[in-house]
This record gives C-alpha cells, structure tokens and sequence, in this order.
C-alpha cells in the first residue's frame, strides 16, 4: 500500500467515527472536482437557473447519511468515480 493510499484508508476510518475534521478534508480534496462535473453537465442557461452548489450539497448528502458507504472505497479513484457517477445522474434527473 503506498502513502496515498495509507492517508486515503485512514481518512475514510475517521469519516466513519464520524470525524467532522475529516468529513471537512473530504470536502476540501474532493468537492472541486464535484462541482467541475457538475459545472460540465450543465449549459450556460442551466447554470443560471441552478446553483452549482446545490447539485454538490446533493451528491454529499447520500455519501454521508450511508457510513457503510465509505467501506466499499479502496483508493481515491473509487471515491471520486461513485461521486462523478453521483453528480452525473443528480444533474440528469434534474434536466428531464
């Protein structure tokens, strides 16, 4: 296991004792890349009826109201891939 990966594995142990410096960290590495999905999926006209931010909250939301959630990511690929498919789907659904 590589030091990336070590850090990875020790920051989903503490989102899962419910850690909130951890949950904050999270949010720090991973929310950008959520948000330019989300900025991507969305026209110009689209981002200006919807908050980017709100789609971002959405794709939290299931992440952290599922701890069991956090075991199934190995490494932060898997991670940001369940969270892209996520942002994706919210940003769909949203335009029917």
């Amino acid at each position: 296991m590589d030091n990336i990966d070590a850090e990875f594995h020790s920051l989903m142990d503490r989102i899962r004792t419910g850690d909130q410096d951890a949950a904050r960290l999270l949010l720090e590495l991973y929310g950008p890349h959520i948000l330019r999905v989300v900025r991507r999926h969305l026209s110009e006209k689209e981002q200006s009826k919807f908050d980017s931010i709100d789609f971002v909250q959405s794709v939290w939301a299931p992440f952290f109201r599922q701890p069991d959630c956090v075991h199934s990511f190995e490494r932060p690929q898997d991670l940001v891939a369940f969270l892209v498919s996520i942002a994706r789907n919210k940003v769909c659904d949203e335009m029917r």
